[in-house]
């Protein structure tokens, strides 16, 4: 996904100077006007029409779940508690209808850019402010109790390729989670908690997040009581599961090794850092151990699809097996 959209801002910029990106009209986008340039205004018309339907998407999804973020910090008493009253259909009727006020108030408020400017900006604050902390913290209070680790550390985060594979896959299943309940992935999971101003997070010692915040969206939404654990083994059974697709697509390990060794020859642009393939088999090696897959294919095995819950995908295994 990284790869795709730095693809497309560099296919922006290519076909449109910066002066021509910055100064695209409001009733257009840069994606409609790089378009159109490409294939001709019929092309921009699609583009546009493509644009508005995901934003349609995106904006059901927020209104579905938006609220209950509102709704679960209410119930633990951060706000006011009217916006934990539920409706007889057990909607959070409080906190949607105040949601959508206040998106009235926005949309009113300024322009579209402006608007998204604003939200960019400060994500993309509080994003260095999560990273950060969590290497504080590891410093400043290495024995202080935390419910939530950094698989692997302080392993994980030396500038080496070892001791990546932990961290690689806890990366992984959080984004399975993220994708499938569904949750923003600019907020989730919340490794430290907002503060209302720079003053209050210089003199604040515990800045640690709500990481049961979105245990309590999901059980606002469905009723179900979930532990860390069990959203865990879900990632982890729908991630093998997606692994065990793409082995019927006859995807293993001498696909990824010519398709992807390639990419970690290049160097980095930063610092020039780059690993050759005896590197990077070493890396797929240690990524397929700590997955349970089989060295040779990638493959899950049939013990691990057991234990999954998934022996139904085992006979399809063996046929995907025996016909390599």
């Amino acid at each position: 996904m990284i790869a795709l959209y730095l693809f497309v801002n560099a296919a922006y910029f290519y076909v449109l100077t910066p002066v021509e990106v910055a100064s695209v009209a409001e009733s257009s986008s840069v994606a409609g006007e790089a378009a159109s340039r490409f294939f001709g205004p019929a092309a921009a018309a699609i583009i546009s029409a493509g644009l508005m339907i995901s934003a349609y998407g995106t904006l059901h999804t927020t209104l579905l779940t938006g609220p209950r973020i509102p709704y679960a910090l209410a119930q633990a008493g951060m706000l006011p508690a009217g916006l934990a009253r539920i409706s007889s259909q057990g909607v959070p009727a409080v906190a949607v209808l105040t949601i959508g006020i206040w998106s009235i108030v926005l949309s009113i408020s300024g322009t579209f850019d402006i608007l998204t400017d604003m939200y960019i900006f400060i994500l993309w604050i509080f994003f260095g402010l999560s990273a950060g902390a969590v290497l504080v913290l590891r410093r400043t209070r290495p024995d202080a109790e935390r419910p939530y680790k950094v698989w692997g550390y302080p392993d994980a985060l030396e500038p080496t390729f070892e001791n990546k594979a932990p961290v690689a896959i806890w990366s992984q299943h959080q984004h399975m989670l993220i994708d499938s309940l569904p949750l923003c992935d600019f907020a989730f999971p919340q490794l430290i908690r907002p503060m209302n101003n720079l003053e209050t997070w210089r003199n604040t010692e515990d800045i640690a997040g709500d990481l049961e915040l979105d245990l309590r969206l999901f059980a606002a939404v469905t009723g179900e009581e979930k532990t860390h654990e069990e959203m865990e083994r879900a990632a982890e059974r729908a991630f093998t599961l997606e692994r065990a697709m793409l082995a019927r697509a006859r995807r293993d390990r001498k696909m990824e090794e010519a398709v992807l060794a390639p990419h970690f020859e290049l160097p980095c642009r930063a610092d020039g850092t780059l690993i050759d393939n005896e590197g990077f088999t070493g890396l797929l090696d240690e990524y397929y151990s700590a997955r349970g897959w089989d060295l040779e294919l990638g493959w899950p095995q049939a013990q691990q699809l057991r234990e999954l819950g998934l022996e139904d995908v085992v006979p399809a295994m063996d046929t995907y097996r025996q016909n390599k």
